[in-house]
């Protein structure tokens, strides 16, 4: 064998594998770039469904959201519906308080607080009803030089001190204040479940 035959041998190995090589290094390529493709899919794949999953618990805060401040405002105009028949209810006691029959009321009030506290008690009313008292000739009790700020009714205590009835329409008014907005409501608003 000749030197140009070994050239000639050398050179068809040589360029047999380049080519195996170059074959090879493309079929690891191609598998690389399948690998990466499908690699690629699951990440797309995987963000899309955290990214649908986070629209949609957003989409739920932001429902959730909407019902409470709907539900707040509904209740703040229910308080402020309920608030306005609260101040007609104390416009309705002032002028009661003017009223002929509001002295026959105002005694039995005074007596009342007499019958829980014992005789020779001692009674506070405002400036007006001071009056109304101090004519009517009636009654067990000591008047109170000192007068109290209500619209109407009396605070009547025992002549110690210790034991005290408040008997003032805004105390009366106070205490049936509950029973009365729960009546209320459920006559605007109809029955809460």
């Amino acid at each position: 064998m000749g030197l140009e035959e070994m050239l000639n041998s050398i050179r068809a190995d040589t360029e047999s594998q380049y080519a195996r090589t170059i074959s090879d290094a493309n079929a690891e390529a191609e598998k690389i770039i399948a690998e990466a493709g499908r690699t690629s899919q699951r990440i797309i794949d995987q963000k899309r469904i955290q990214s649908e999953k986070e629209l949609q618990e957003e989409k739920l805060r932001s429902i959730a959201s909407a019902r409470l401040e709907a539900k707040r405002r509904l209740l703040a105009a229910k308080e402020e519906v309920l608030r306005k028949y609260e101040d007609e209810a104390l416009r309705y006691l002032k002028e009661f308080s003017k009223s002929p029959a509001y002295k026959d009321f105002l005694l039995r009030m005074v007596n009342d607080g007499i019958a829980k506290i014992g005789s020779e008690a001692i009674v506070q009313v405002n400036d007006f009803d001071k009056k109304l008292l101090e004519n009517s000739g009636t009654g067990d009790f000591q008047l109170s030089e000192k007068t109290i700020d209500t619209i109407g009714g009396a605070i009547i205590s025992a002549q110690d001190g210790k034991r005290r009835v408040d008997n003032t329409l805004e105390s009366i008014f106070e205490d049936r204040k509950d029973e009365l907005t729960l009546r209320l409501s459920e006559q605007i608003f109809g029955k809460q479940t």
